[in-house]
Formats: structure tokens, C-alpha cells, sequence
């Protein structure tokens, strides 16, 4: 129950974080492109921008990769049983099937 919790805020968190991120980057390009002015100032103001939304972005990539972080950490935790039960799995398979044709390879001798 404390997983599906953690995935429901992760997802709420990202939504919002990815609607801010798309909003600044939005309004930077309406911004630049709306702005008459000569292509030096447009430039100065594209990297002016840039660099806003860098800053801007840094720390919610950050806060989403210490969100996202520890679930992804129990992902892996609970996958990790299952996938060497299946390796397992898939090695008796291969055992038995090798054990067939030389059991059968020897009674046709």
C-alpha cells in the first residue's frame, strides 16, 4: 500500500514539475519570438532566457530525481527476486532439455 502511495505523489509531483517546465519554456520562446528587435538583441535575449531556464529547470530535475530515486530503488528491490526466479527458471529448463537429447542421443546408440 506504502508503494502505490509513493508512486500516486510521484506521479502529482511530476505533473506538476513537467507543467512548470513546459510553462517557462513556453514563455521564454513566446517571449524572444513576440519581441521585435535586432538579431543581436534577439540573441542576447535567447541566452539571457536559456540560462532563466536553466536555473529554473536545475532544481526541479533535482527534486524529481530525489523523488522518483527511492522508488525506483524498490522497483529494483522487488524485481530482483523475480527476475533470478526466472534466470532460475529458464536454467532448469535448459538442464532438463540438455539431459533429454543426451538421454535419447544414448538409447539410440
Amino acid at each position: 500500500m506504502k508503494a502505490n502511495n509513493n508512486v500516486s505523489r510521484a506521479n502529482s509531483s511530476g505533473g506538476f514539475f513537467s507543467g512548470v517546465l513546459i510553462g517557462a519554456v513556453l514563455g521564454m520562446v513566446a517571449g524572444v519570438l513576440f519581441a521585435p528587435g535586432p538579431g543581436n538583441e534577439t540573441r542576447k535575449k535567447l541566452k539571457a532566457a536559456k540560462k532563466k531556464v536553466g536555473e529554473t529547470v536545475g532544481p526541479i530535475v533535482e527534486e524529481l530525481t530525489t523523488t522518483i530515486s527511492p522508488l525506483v530503488e524498490d522497483a529494483v528491490q522487488k524485481a530482483e527476486p523475480v527476475v533470478k526466479k526466472e534466470a532460475s527458471k529458464k536454467n532448469i529448463k535448459s538442464s532438463i532439455s540438455s539431459a533429454k537429447r543426451r538421454f535419447f542421443k544414448n538409447i539410440k546408440k
